[in-house]
């Protein structure tokens, strides 16, 4: 298989858009808790959300094909640092990874190392003297691959779950939300 990875373009969005669907669907069935979830139209919104990102963070997005195939994405940005940021460590810029995704079916074939090796190098182009990403614990591919790679642990969050995961968003609340007329 020849691999390749280029930035995205426009003509990506369906394909970012199903890569991040397909990265919470996985996330949500590995989830011990039952906690993750995937709102109507996720993958939609968070290409939305992204692509601001990456625009006010000075970010990229890359695509891995094979073919002309898209086999999976990385979304990167520089972490800003804050005035409080600089009262409580050392000067840093950081490229932060939110989002690796690779296909269902081409998991396991490398194209995450690719995608990852890519993101290294873009932030190595702007100076970036740290990376820094989120692993779900449960998911131990990720955390091999990362592993592999050189990434260790550098802080942890620790949940207590006190009750059951809320079916509606605000809590208590019964009726359906609906989209005021423009």
């Amino acid at each position: 298989m020849k691999l390749v990875v280029r930035d995205y373009r426009p003509a990506d969005r369906a394909h970012l858009a199903r890569a991040l669907d397909s990265l919470q669907d996985y996330l949500a069935k590995l989830d011990p808790w039952h906690r993750v979830a995937k709102g109507r139209n996720y993958g939609a919104n968070a290409v939305a959300h992204r692509l601001r990102e990456v625009r006010r963070h000075h970010g990229f997005i890359l695509i891995a094909e094979s073919e002309g195939v898209p086999l999976g994405v990385v979304v990167g940005w520089i972490r800003p640092f804050t005035a409080m940021d600089r009262m409580e460590e050392l000067p840093t810029r950081m490229g932060f990874i939110p989002d690796l995704s690779v296909l269902p079916g081409w998991r396991g074939q490398g194209v995450g190392t690719k995608l990852l090796a890519a993101a290294e190098r873009r932030f190595h182009q702007a100076s970036c003297d740290q990376i820094g990403l989120g692993v779900f614990p449960p998911n131990r591919g990720a955390r091999r691959l990362y592993r592999r790679q050189g990434y260790s642990v550098r802080g942890m969050w620790l949940v207590k779950q006190t009750g059951r995961p809320r079916s509606r968003w605000p809590p208590g609340s019964t009726k359906k939300r609906t989209r005021r007329p423009s």
